[in-house]
């Protein structure tokens, strides 16, 4: 037995003091664990002994760390224990270095977690990440972008105000990494983005749970994933003051990246803005997106492709999904719908880019708001989409300045398909309800099984304008 013992010592010795030097603990290297006291000299001592040796886990036992940029190296894991959690500084001062984007964040925002050109790196254990934001209100800037909405809200008296943050720090920015996992974490009350990932690769977000107020905390995206590629994202909760889970291709000095074959899968999301979002910037290409088996409550709009940078915009599939949205106000993008797809450009000199090979199917939606998908005046740069199986709820909006009209428009297309799809006016008539489905300027139009119920009185449920080789099969109008 003695020797089966010392055996056993012998053969687990090198790997337990393996782990004990690949472990390094930042109240060793001076964080003392309360709020009132800096850790980020601490921190980053402990990562850069991690990096001396090859890599290892930087360790946080339950306490709080107040900190301001740290800097991630090769093959390190942040392991913030529960219990634990790391503090944003929020004192602009502090921070020593900022990332920029073309009509985002041309001002610089500073970040926590910062990570350049890294690989294998990880952020997990079951602790937080928070922010500490400060936040003001001002008169919302009426522009082209919310001009009908603006108008809305003007109509029924209601004061165009906005909340703006008196300082923007984001909790974690990594840059040109790959191999990231971020998982068993919690990212709160960040007063810029959480997690803005840039020209990364192979990066795995999981059970990640995101949280700012919905009503207050203006651009606190969930997940901005920046030009990145091959990324999974799966099991994650957020109730976000922005976009909930967002692709894009901003621009900077560094130039813009496609970004590419992405997963999301099982997450549960609240959002007041745009849940599942592709866009707005779109620099780069971005395709091969799926959203799958999610549920989307409590939020402005469920479902978003903005195209405004020119470029490409294709193979998206949003599939599986229960939505519940409701309206915000006038500060906030989106009419509580289901989906908006739109090519536009940013600026005059933009060019007008596309979106192709589109999908959306497999959806029970409880709406307030008007969906629609346009292409550019005078085009029809949004093709091959098809709507599929798709049951949508209109119920009267739950905000004095109304903005409801038709229950679906599709205009400046080609190669539309429509299998399946169910509009139902719900509750008592509006004043500004008018059509079920209107289709203008189509070339190529599908439609099947198409069932429109309880539309208003003296209108009629679909409207037909300029559309060319058209098939319209099997119709109900049940009123």
């Amino acid at each position: 037995m003695k020797r089966i013992l010392y055996l056993l010592a012998a053969t687990l010795l090198p790997f337990l003091l393996q782990a004990q030097t690949s472990f390094y603990n930042v109240k060793q290297y001076g964080a003392t664990g309360k709020k009132s006291d800096y850790a980020t000299k601490a921190i980053q001592a402990a990562i850069d002994a991690a990096a001396k040796a090859g890599g290892g886990t930087v360790y946080f036992p339950a306490g709080d760390y107040l900190s301001a940029q740290i800097n991630l190296r090769d093959n390190i894991t942040l392991w913030i224990d529960s219990g634990a959690k790391i503090w944003a500084s929020n004192k602009d001062e502090d921070y020593s270095e900022k990332f920029y984007c073309e009509d985002t964040a041309e001002g610089g925002i500073p970040m926590v977690i910062y990570g350049n050109k890294v690989r294998n790196i990880r952020i997990t254990g079951g602790g937080a990440i928070e922010g500490q934001p400060e936040y003001r209100q001002e008169p919302y800037r009426y522009n082209k972008w919310t001009q009908e909405d603006c108008d809305a809200a003007l109509e029924a008296g209601l004061p165009l105000v906005c909340t703006r943050w008196k300082n923007r720090i984001s909790n974690i920015y990594l840059y040109d990494c790959q191999d990231v996992r971020i998982d068993n974490i919690s990212l709160l009350n960040s007063s810029a983005w959480p997690c803005h990932l840039r020209f990364c690769e192979r990066i795995y977000l999981d059970g990640v749970y995101v949280y700012s107020k919905l009503e207050t905390a203006a651009n606190t995206d969930g997940f901005d994933i920046d030009g990145c590629k091959d990324i999974v994202i799966n099991n994650c909760i957020m109730e976000v003051g922005d976009d909930g889970i967002c692709f894009k291709s901003t621009k900077w000095k560094d130039g813009f990246r496609n970004c590419e074959n992405g997963v999301v899968s099982n997450c549960i999301i609240q959002s007041s803005s745009t849940a599942l979002k592709i866009g707005s910037e779109s620099h780069g290409v971005i395709r091969n997106i799926k959203f799958t088996n999610c549920i989307v409550r409590n939020t402005n709009r469920a479902i978003t492709i903005f195209c405004r940078d020119g470029n490409l915009v294709s193979d998206i599939t949003y599939s599986n999904i229960e939505v519940e949205c409701r309206r915000y106000s006038v500060s906030w993008w989106g009419s509580a719908e289901l989906f908006r797809l739109l090519t536009t450009k940013r600026r005059a000199d933009t060019p007008c880019g596309t979106i192709r090979n589109v999908t959306i199917k497999d959806i029970h939606a409880k709406v307030e708001g008007s969906s629609w998908i346009r292409g550019f005046e005078g085009m029809q740069n949004i093709e091959n989409i098809r709507i599929e199986n798709v049951a949508m709820e209109i119920w009267p909006e739950s905000a004095p300045d109304k903005r409801a009209k038709e229950g679906i428009s599709i205009e400046n297309a080609k190669n539309v398909e429509i299998d399946n799809l169910k509009i139902e006016w719900m509750g008592d008539k509006q004043p500004k309800w008018t059509h079920g489905l209107i289709l203008n300027n189509i070339d190529n139009l599908w439609v099947n099984r198409l069932k429109i119920v309880n539309q208003p009185d003296g209108l009629a449920p679909i409207v037909v304008n300029n559309v060319t080789d058209s098939n319209i099969g099997e119709y109900m109008d049940k009123r």
